[in-house]
């Protein structure tokens, strides 16, 4: 019991109330504050016989308990107090905060703490709030057993979360009320999932399926992850569809993290599934979706499918940026496809302030042109591209370092370049395209209406690159599929077309 009492200093000091105190913690009387014992009879009602006294007539006394190491602290009398007091003191002496509390929280109460010491990654803490249930005479039940075992996933402690989880089974056998949900498991998954232990998360998944506990988001969203870093890629994928088959949807880092699995992987088909599925699951994909899709193919060699991916996203506005285009103007140089280079390089031009073309592209674009037995064009383009301050004229390009096996490029205009090229070409070969009037190069040139509609002049430009105009119906099988079997075929997210996805890009 607190309370407040008003009193001289004259009437501490009498003898009726034992005489002059003696101050404790080395205070004396007429300081600021003190801290004396009192009998308990000074006090009404009867209260702990500790007082705080300020000093002066009158003073005030206000009782409580001997405080903590020496210092004053307030009473414990609410659940935001209890809080703060939790957060406040050391680990190991949170236990003792919630025993000197006037009040005995809930058993959800419990569970809020125990969740406000996960949110602040104190797992200690939380084991601390968790073992005083018992200590107050309130028994832990599902929901505490999941915000501890919770709390123990964040901070990588799968061991313990896992003994815990076998507490709480070995409960559940005596009450069938404390059996494990759907956020137990969740819990224990991610737990094992950040402990790298990919065979016990599995284990933990069927356990529930058998049980018969409906996973959530966050179950699938760990064991994918869990699949990611163990180098599983074909098991996340399939993972993912049976979250889409349970009617969830994966937010984008899911998806980014699946797309990056098989760039890692070198799988580029699953990639495209993976695209195809998150436009299913009515999830519209970023320009960096569409960037570690891009990463994927041309890390995989398949240049028709990238120059299409590039082709749909220049029609669905996407600003990639100039690093993406230059990933495919080195698999484009690497082959000696100097058609497709000067294609995708001109419709940089024409896409967003991140696409235009830099030093780097220029540089690639002309060594597309010498590896592909076109010396001829590589000099017209070195000195356009010289004079646009995109190259160093008479030196190495700014661009990335030739590939293994591409023949020198001479300093345009020296005598070896002429001799080399043969003289220059008659009519120069322009690096843009008229952005209006009738079609340029057999295309129509019909410009966009809105967003994502129609067809752009640099849409216009990679459609021929890629070799397949732009027809809307132009699927992968349109172009050079690259001897894969699968190319232009369907999956179970329907026919392997960029029109399609493109539609679904624009949000149709």
């Amino acid at each position: 019991m607190h309370g407040l009492v008003v009193v001289s200093e004259a009437e501490l000091r009498s003898p009726q109330h034992g005489g002059s105190p003696a101050p404790q913690f080395g205070l004396q009387l007429g300081s600021p504050v003190g801290l004396y014992p009192a009998p308990a009879a000074l006090f009404f009602p009867p209260v702990h016989p500790w007082a705080m006294v300020a000093a002066g007539p009158p003073a005030v006394a206000v009782v409580g308990s001997p405080p903590l190491h020496g210092n004053l602290t307030p009473p414990i009398a609410s659940m935001d107090a209890l809080k703060a007091r939790i957060m406040d003191v050391a680990p190991g002496q949170v236990k003792q905060a919630i025993l000197s509390a006037q009040f005995v929280p809930r058993a959800a109460a419990f569970t809020s703490l125990i969740q406000m010491a996960a949110k602040a990654k104190q797992p200690q803490k939380a084991i601390e709030i968790f073992e005083a249930m018992s200590e107050v005479g309130v028994q832990p039940n599902t929901f505490s057993y999941s915000a501890l075992i919770s709390a123990l996933a964040r901070a990588g402690r799968w061991q313990e979360a896992e003994g815990y989880f076998e507490e709480l089974r070995a409960q559940a056998q005596r009450a069938p009320d404390m059996q494990p949900n759907t956020v137990t498991f969740a819990a224990l998954i991610s737990a094992y999932e950040k402990g790298g232990q990919l065979g016990k998360a599995l284990e933990a998944f069927e356990q529930q399926i058998e049980a018969g506990v409906a996973p959530d988001l966050i179950t699938y969203s760990s064991l994918v992850t869990a699949c990611e870093r163990a180098g599983q890629t074909r098991k996340a994928v399939e993972l993912m569809d049976q979250l889409h088959a349970a009617g969830m949807v994966g937010n984008h880092q899911l998806y980014h993290g699946l797309l990056s699995s098989c760039q890692a992987a070198g799988e580029w088909e699953l990639a495209l599934e993976v695209f195809l599925a998150m436009q299913c699951a009515a999830v519209r994909p970023t320009a960096h979706t569409v960037n570690l899709l891009l990463g994927t193919l041309v890390a995989a060699g398949q240049a028709s499918h990238a120059l299409l991916l590039a082709r749909e996203a220049l029609r669905s506005s996407y600003d990639l940026g100039a690093a993406a285009f230059n990933s495919l103007l080195q698999l484009l140089a690497g082959r000696g496809d100097w058609e497709a280079a000067l294609g995708v390089f001109r419709a940089m031009g024409l896409a967003g302030q991140k696409s235009r073309p830099d030093a780097a592209s220029a540089g690639l674009l002309v060594s597309a042109c010498v590896q592909g037995g076109n010396p001829p064009l590589a000099a017209q383009l070195a000195r356009e591209l010289s004079a646009q301050g995109l190259l160093q004229q008479g030196g190495p390009t700014n661009g990335p370092a030739p590939l293994p096996g591409a023949p020198a490029l001479a300093a345009p205009g020296s005598a070896a370049q002429q001799g080399a090229a043969g003289p220059a070409l008659p009519t120069p070969v322009p690096l843009s395209v008229p952005m209006d009037g009738p079609g340029h190069g057999g295309h129509s040139g019909r410009q966009r209406s809105g967003p994502g509609r129609g067809y752009g002049p640099a849409t216009a430009v990679v459609a021929a690159a890629a070799g397949g105009g732009y027809d809307a119906g132009a699927s992968f099988h349109s172009a050079s599929s690259e001897g894969s079997p699968k190319a232009g075929g369907s999956s179970r997210y329907g026919s392997s077309s960029l029109s399609n996805l493109s539609l679904q890009m624009d949000g149709v």
